[in-house]
Order: C-alpha cells, then sequence, then structure tokens
C-alpha cells in the first residue's frame, strides 16, 4: 500500500506519527514499571506515565484518522 501511493515510507505525516505511537507504546510501560523502582521520584514518574498515556490514546486515534484520509476512506 505505502509503495502504491509514494514509493517510500517516511514521506506522509501518517508514518511519522506511527513511528512516534510506536515509540510512546514502548516508553508508557516503561514508565509504568520504573515508578514502582524509583520510590523518591514516584510521583513525578506517575504523572509522566499518566499523560504518556492519554497523549498515546490521542495520537493513536489521529493516526488512525490520518491513514482513512490518505487511503481517502473518510
Amino acid at each position: 500500500m505505502v509503495r502504491l501511493i509514494l514509493e517510500g515510507h517516511f514521506r506522509v505525516l501518517h508514518a511519522y506519527l506511527g513511528a512516534l505511537v510506536i515509540f510512546l507504546l514502548i516508553l508508557t510501560p516503561t514508565l509504568g514499571f520504573a515508578q514502582f523502582r524509583m520510590v523518591k521520584k514516584r510521583e513525578t514518574i506517575r504523572n509522566l506515565h499518566q499523560w504518556s498515556g492519554r497523549l498515546t490514546l490521542f495520537l493513536m486515534a489521529l493516526n488512525i484518522s490520518f491513514g482513512l484520509l490518505l487511503v481517502t476512506m473518510l
């Protein structure tokens, strides 16, 4: 599908946003586990974990919308 559209991977916002979402999908659980390891910074890490999760969900929905727009389904 990518080749049919633009002959390359990272040429549209959907691809960059997808890479960011994958990074956040790794970061969010890592922060969740880190809050139990770093007791002195627990509150800060918990806040980062919560906002990271919210941002990840929002960007996932946005990226799905961009993907659908890219294939002209929306």
